[in-house]
């Protein structure tokens, strides 16, 4: 099947439906949203590249994707540019989640994406800063909320979750039965009408990897909330791995873990204000190398939070290889990735940073140079 690339809407009425599969280059909301549309209804894997810019829906409504066809695997992810080829042809590599915006406008959800159940649908986010979700349910931001298989994957990383408003997971909500990676990600200025601005839940055979996530500065609207932090919820029999996350200066709890029914969390070298562990009936939470170290932030980063030299924050993380349990060979399936969230090397130390963004090399400024 041949790639396909979207230059003009009006040029797509003219196509069979089979050639509406592989590459779309999309540079408006109206674009995204007609592609949203014809990736949920062609039964083909398809990658979605969001051009530099923003994106905002034309009728004010959420970005939705919710496959009618079983069969397509669905990637979308944004930096791109034009290269020699052609437009999208390239992600430019000074890129940052923040290039690329999908706005919702102070209405509805940025992008709400709901894989069919049962399927094997795999999903991939990238490179996306999500902001002005607004509403009173959940994941205002960006939400996926799959009941797809086992064997299905999620993976979002190098994204922003910024000035969202909703119930609970105001800024962001994973929910599935399968795999989950959440990495390399900003979660800042969100605020929740009762719990949370992010939640991530493994539920039956579904195992859950949150990594080097910073989530600061969000807040509550009530007053007996648990917290404008993260949550991690595993239930029936899930599995949930937090490990080299920065959570800071959120009101109430910066990080809840709850286990239910024979569930399991684990979080290791977490560096978070306040935390609360919440095991339940044969539910088991265990925690090592918890930090509570506040630390500075590089002046003038714009939007990022990289750490000062000096910061207890550098050379603090862990790796796969070095979180062993003994009896659970799940926790280390997972990976620290190539990028941080401002697309430089994701370790440059004697190991990698807790948070979305790694230090940089002493005597180098935020301009790279020296």
């Amino acid at each position: 099947m041949k790639p396909f690339q979207l230059a003009l809407v009006p040029c797509l009425a003219a196509l069979p439906a089979a050639s509406l599969a592989a590459d779309f280059c999309v540079t408006n909301g109206a674009q995204l949203r007609t592609i949203l549309d014809l990736a949920a209804a062609n039964g083909e894997p398809d990658r979605i590249r969001l051009a530099v810019g923003s994106y905002v829906h034309p009728e004010g409504e959420s970005f939705r994707f919710r496959p009618i066809i079983d069969g397509s695997d669905f990637e979308i992810s944004g930096g791109w540019v034009s290269g020699i080829l052609g437009p999208c042809t390239r992600q430019a590599s000074s890129r940052t989640a923040f290039d690329t915006v999908i706005d919702a406008g102070l209405s509805g959800k940025a992008l709400d994406i709901e894989p069919r159940m049962g399927s094997s649908m795999d999903v991939s986010v990238s490179w996306i800063a999500f902001t002005r979700g607004n509403g009173t349910s959940n994941g205002h931001g960006l939400r996926i909320y799959s009941e797809a298989s086992a064997s299905s994957t999620i993976t979002v990383e190098h994204c922003a979750f910024v000035k969202n408003i909703g119930a609970v997971a105001a800024a962001v909500w994973i929910r599935s039965p399968g795999t989950t990676h959440f990495r390399n990600s900003l979660i800042e200025g969100n605020i929740t009408m009762f719990d949370s601005v992010a939640l991530v839940e493994a539920r039956g055979l579904g195992s859950a990897y949150v990594s080097n996530v910073t989530v600061v500065n969000n807040r509550t609207s009530a007053l007996t909330a648990d917290g404008a932090g993260l949550h991690a919820w595993a239930r029936n029999g899930g599995r949930v791995l937090l490990a080299n996350n920065h959570l800071w200066d959120n009101e109430g709890f910066d990080l809840v873990l709850l286990a239910l029914d024979g569930s399991t969390v684990i979080a290791s070298n977490n560096n978070a204000r306040s935390m609360d562990e919440r095991p339940y009936d044969t539910g088991v939470v265990v925690v090592v190398g918890a930090m509570s170290a506040e630390t500075v932030y590089e002046p003038g980063s714009d939007g990022s939070f990289v750490p000062v030299h000096g910061s207890p924050l550098i050379d603090a993380g862990v790796d796969p290889a070095a979180t062993v349990v003994e009896g659970m060979p799940w926790v280390q399936d997972w990976s620290l990735g190539n990028a941080d969230l401002l697309n430089t090397l994701r370790v440059k130390g004697g190991a990698v940073d807790i948070g979305a963004f790694e230090a940089r090399p002493a005597g180098v400024f935020l301009d790279g140079f020296e």
